[in-house]
């Protein structure tokens, strides 16, 4: 992981552990706490401390929040988060993945995988998905050894007509944690 995005991942989560959800399932003595699932960036838009513009999807058993660490403001989603309308329209609107966790690949990897007709409404974004997965060496084998997925494979429906982002050229070695 490049040095800019190594340093938007401890902002977010510095920025996840000091939310009032994050404090209070700690306070609360519980197991689990919310983990950061995904975070995309958005680097022609320039926000404080220099870093670009962030989205961070975290997730608690079945809660959700969304943060965005650069304008100080956590939403609590009562709408569980949505693969197209969160995740892939932000790709196709110019977002990039800075990170995503093998539970995230996972929940991805399952929403793709069970649609009955078509996979997306935003296919651009599904295949610039697809394609950080094959740089990033993300595989079904992966994902069914470490977070035990049982669904299908999806990296059939990548085309692999789409172009790295800027991001993933400098470092399309890393695999997400």
């Amino acid at each position: 992981m490049d040095k800019n995005n190594a340093k938007i991942m401890r902002e977010a989560d510095r920025f996840l552990k000091r939310t009032k959800e994050y404090k209070a399932r700690r306070e609360e003595g519980c197991v689990e706490n919310y983990t950061i699932e995904i975070v995309l960036k958005k680097s022609n838009v320039v926000k404080n401390n220099n870093l670009p513009k962030v989205v961070v999807a975290a997730a608690c058993e079945d809660m959700e929040l969304t943060l965005h660490p650069c304008e100080g403001s956590v939403f609590s989603n009562v709408v569980p988060y949505s693969l197209d309308d969160d995740f892939l329209r932000a790709l196709e609107r110019g977002y990039e993945i800075v990170n995503i966790s093998m539970w995230g690949h996972h929940f991805i990897w399952h929403e793709l995988s069970t649609q009955e007709v078509e996979p997306t409404s935003h296919p651009k974004g599904m295949q610039m998905y697809l394609g950080y997965c094959k740089r990033n060496g993300i595989t079904i084998e992966k994902l069914r050894a470490s977070c035990e997925y049982e669904g299908a494979d999806i990296m059939p429906l990548y085309d692999g007509k789409t172009k790295p982002t800027p991001s993933d050229r400098k470092h399309c070695g890393d695999v997400c944690r």
